[in-house]
Parts: structure tokens; sequence; C-alpha cells
């Protein structure tokens, strides 16, 4: 469900998309499960083991957008600005 995008030849960038799984994108980018919690409270029950296996295999980003309280384009951009400020630090 992912494709490469080089926009600045910086390597690899993920294409989210609505259908990618929460578990997609935190196989991709493990440090990104802290984060969902800052960028909504309502995430913060990702954080717990047994709640995130569940669902990290049927959560989609359309419906964890949902429960966070964002369109999926708004939740798609702001993980993608995660991804932009990641590659900027390292």
């Amino acid at each position: 469900m992912t494709d490469t995008n080089n926009n600045s030849g910086s390597g690899f960038n993920p294409i989210f998309t609505p259908t990618m799984t929460i578990g997609e994108v935190v196989d991709l980018y493990p440090e990104i499960r802290a984060w969902l919690p800052i960028l909504s409270a309502k995430y913060k029950q990702l954080t717990n083991p047994v709640t995130f296996r569940i669902m990290s295999k049927i959560a989609t980003l359309d419906t964890v957008a949902e429960r966070g309280g964002f369109t999926t384009d708004e939740l798609i951009g702001h993980l993608s600005d995660w991804v932009k400020q990641q590659d900027e630090t390292k």
C-alpha cells in the first residue's frame, strides 16, 4: 500500500492512503506511535499494547482520522509533515 516518492533525494517517503492501516504506518515509522497522542488526545488509547495490536490490523487512516476529529486529508497531511520533519533531523 505504499509507494516511493523521491521529492528531495532524501530516500523513502511513504504515500499514505485512506485505506492504509495504522499498523502499516507504525511498521514504517515505529516512532510515530508515541507522537499520535500529541496530535490528538483521542489517540492515547493506541499506546495500550493490547488495544494497538487489535486496532493495528483493522483501523484504516480513514477511521483513525474520524476518531481523532480530523478529515482523512488532514490526518494524512499531519503524518506526511511528521515524516518530513524526521527526515530533516537525520
